[in-house]
């Protein structure tokens, strides 16, 4: 082998160690500290805002679907929903769960009786609120939906994780407009561009699928997300080394 395969082969092997050893460390400890997400940690003011007030959360897949290239995402999508109703079953407004897909409908009414289910209150559960607005990429029918829905159920808050476009900046203008924070985050490029220029707690990247460790109280999920992180740094340092020992040896050619 030559040199750079030989050191490629070594930084993998020492990237591994290390992570072994994260692994080990985490498995001993009671607790886990994960990186701040501005955006989760917003969520106990948003819920505790929607329970107090009596003004419904709004949570919206997009166009994130089951049996689509959107699956991945959809189930993030349900786990965040779930988690996030766990917290305003107690209140008298319900949160609102909207999709753009029909296929969509049957995880969001299982997310959210799930919710109502951790916290028996079954009884409570209305699948009415789980709605469907006419769907496609850049729907701007979506968006007038959910920014009717604004008005017709005096939504406290706007938490929009899934798959959009460009359309969710009139989502955002009519939250801005009224006053009520907004959450959002894309698996696409020009809906995550809005979302981080407009959003009051955006989402970034992998951040969607993290609702499970920063939301709920699964340790395992959350060492999960740990090592994660971890092993996201390490490839970094990886790199980074592999592209200076390549500047070195060639002499900056």
């Amino acid at each position: 082998m030559d040199t750079i395969t030989q050191l490629s082969v070594f930084v993998i092997l020492l990237v591994i160690f290390f992570l072994n050893i994260v692994i080990s460390i985490l498995r001993r400890r009671q607790a886990v500290n994960l990186r701040p997400i501005e955006a989760y940690e917003a969520i106990p003011d948003l819920t505790g805002l929607s329970v107090e007030a009596a003004r419904p959360l709004h949570i919206a897949y997009g166009n994130a679907a089951a049996g689509a290239d959107t699956t991945l995402l959809a189930l993030a999508t349900s786990e965040f929903i779930n988690q996030t109703a766990r917290q305003t079953t107690i209140g008298d407004a319900p949160t609102i769960v909207t999709a753009n897909e029909t296929v969509a409908i049957p995880l969001g009414v299982d997310s959210m009786r799930r919710a109502y289910e951790s916290q028996n209150a079954t009884d409570q559960f209305n699948e009415v609120n789980v709605r469907w607005y006419p769907g496609g990429e850049n729907s701007l029918a979506a968006a007038a939906g959910m920014m009717a829905l604004q008005s017709d159920e005096n939504i406290g808050a706007h938490l929009l994780v899934g798959s959009f476009g460009a359309e969710i900046a009139l989502v955002a203008d009519i939250a801005h407009r009224q006053d009520r924070p907004l959450l959002a985050g894309s698996d696409r490029l020009e809906g995550q561009a809005v979302a981080y220029a407009l959003a009051d707690y955006p989402l970034i990247g992998d951040e969607i699928f993290q609702a499970g460790s920063y939301i709920g109280n699964n340790d395992r999920f959350k060492r999960r997300t740990a090592i994660l992180d971890t092993l996201r740094w390490l490839t970094a340092l990886a790199i980074l080394g592999v592209m200076i020992f390549t500047l070195t040896a060639t002499g900056g050619a």
